[in-house]
């Protein structure tokens, strides 16, 4: 049985179920699809739900020790001004964004936890990312203070340009959409990274 999203404060549209299950569908009113350009992962696009209309457009370098910062930025696809900016660190798992021109960390939530969160303008709380499930791939989940869900990312594991989507619940859109893209896109390089560098340690 799919998720729904439901009222809830401060802002409407958050999911509120007292046992939300993350691994199950949610019913999203709008899905975000994320699309490479290229060959490289530097330049993407961000589309509607109508998988035409651009939305962000994300330019990346390669987020290396003497790579320019900030290491991604993110736009508005239609007039280029610039939404948010994700720099990462080499020695910390701390990420710092830029998101409206306002700063703030996506840090880890715990010592033992691969989970991220920061503080929200939008909605007054903590936005935390976390991995949909024990045995994700790739899938995250965006959890309210009240550890409420109210977005998703889905990982596009065989596709060749596509890198996912986001969806979001009712009530996620203007400066929290902008919050949850940016913040996610963060993610998503981040664990890319992490994946990366996995991979390169175990072939050494």
């Amino acid at each position: 049985m799919a998720q729904a999203f439901a009222q809830h404060q401060p802002l409407p549209g958050y999911a509120t179920s007292p046992n939300p299950s993350y691994g199950q569908q949610p019913i999203a009113p709008r899905v975000l699809h994320i699309y490479h350009e290229g060959l490289t992962r530097r330049h993407a696009r961000i589309l509607d739900s109508d998988k035409s209309t651009p939305l962000y457009r994300i330019d990346a370098n390669s987020g290396g020790l003497f790579s320019s910062k900030p290491h991604v930025k993110i736009s508005v696809a239609s007039t280029g001004a610039q939404v948010g900016t994700v720099t990462f660190h080499s020695m910390s798992s701390d990420i710092d964004l830029t998101i409206h021109n306002q700063p703030t960390i996506l840090e880890k939530s715990g010592f033992l936890t691969s989970a991220h969160e920061f503080h929200s303008l939008a909605t007054g709380g903590s936005l935390k990312w976390k991995r949909d499930g024990m045995f994700s791939n790739g899938d995250m989940v965006c959890l309210d203070q009240a550890e409420q869900l109210i977005a998703r990312f889905q990982i596009s594991n065989w596709a060749f340009k596509k890198e996912g989507k986001f969806e979001l619940g009712p009530g996620v859109d203007d400066v929290l959409m902008d919050e949850v893209v940016t913040s996610g896109v963060a993610m998503v390089e981040y664990r890319a990274k992490q994946r990366a560098a996995a991979g390169g340690a175990a072939g050494a």
